[in-house]
């Protein structure tokens, strides 16, 4: 997933959050379970 803009946070279960920001790409393995 590519960001254009803005910024946020993921949340692993049990980990540190990752922070992005617009221009930042993040992959997600399979069948993970996010909410936006």
């Amino acid at each position: 997933m590519h960001f254009l803009s803005g910024r946020g946070r993921f949340t692993p279960d049990g980990e540190d959050a990752i922070h992005f920001t617009g221009g930042d790409t993040l992959f997600f393995e399979a069948q993970v379970y996010v909410i936006f």
